[in-house]
This record gives structure tokens, sequence and C-alpha cells, in this order.
């Protein structure tokens, strides 16, 4: 039996932590994408990650049971069917550049330009643009993982 002597993990990125609140749909993906990345849709009406703050419309969620088997093992391929949350309750990772710890309420960033060690895509506490309708729900894990609430 594992024993937590701090704090227990906050999830992995793109698991939807509280299920009875959240409303989930079916999308297919244009490029592979990390579960836990915010998205929006191209003009086939596919999802692709997005960058700009103020154009994410939901986030990919990682299906369960599966981990994942894009190239990096944490993102879901190009062509496939996955779900996407529009409302909810969601664990995503902060980057590893971030050394401000979330606070409840506090708001979602978005990075759309590199620097200062965030990569464009990074979500962030201390940099970037807030993504309207997203907010912290408390500290993040020592992974970096946190939960969010979205459009609630």
């Amino acid at each position: 039996m594992t024993v937590y002597l701090y704090a227990m993990p906050a999830g992995f990125p793109g698991n939807v932590t509280r299920r009875a609140e959240s409303t989930l749909e079916p999308v297919l993906l244009a490029t592979e994408t990390p579960h836990g990345a915010p998205l929006t849709l191209d003009t086939e009406g596919k999802a692709v990650p997005t960058t700009e703050a103020d154009e994410v419309s939901a986030w990919l969620v990682r299906p369960y049971p599966t981990t994942g088997v894009g190239s990096d093992g944490n993102s879901a391929p190009a062509g496939t069917i996955q779900d996407r949350l529009l409302r909810g309750y969601i664990s995503v990772r902060l980057s590893a550049a971030e050394t401000q710890t979330a606070v409840k309420g506090a708001p979602v960033c978005l990075i759309a330009e590199a620097g200062n060690g965030f990569a464009v895509g990074d979500l962030a506490v201390s940099a970037g643009d807030p993504i309207p309708g997203a907010v912290f729900m408390g500290p993040q894990d020592s992974d970096g993982n946190a939960e969010i609430a979205f459009n609630l």
C-alpha cells in the first residue's frame, strides 16, 4: 500500500476528475495530440491543439483505461476518434518551467510565445494568456499535474 506523506497525486493529464459534472463528446483528431491539451476545431470540424487562449473550446480527454499510444506515450494519434471535455473538471500538466504554485480560482494561462523556459502550448500560472472559463481548483502536485474547472 502506498503511503502519501504530503499530498496525493492530482491525476494524469487528460483524466476527467469529476465525471458527474462533466460534458464530453466525441471528436476526430486532425493531428497527434497530448492528453489534457486545449483544443479547437479546424475548418473541417476536426480537433487540433491550440496556442490561442481565446480559441480554446475543449480539452482532450484520456480514454480509460489506456495511457496513450502516440510517439511520446501520452498522446492520441491523428485520425482517431477521441473524447473532448466541453465543460467540467480535468487534470492537466503545467509547464516544467512554472515556478509558482497554482491557487484555487486562479486563471489557467496558455503560452503563445516561447520564452523564459516556457514552450509554445505550455500551460502556466505565472505567464501567458488566461483561457476564458478555465480556473485552477488547487495546487499542482510534484509532477506538475493540477485539476482545473472549465466552463462551469
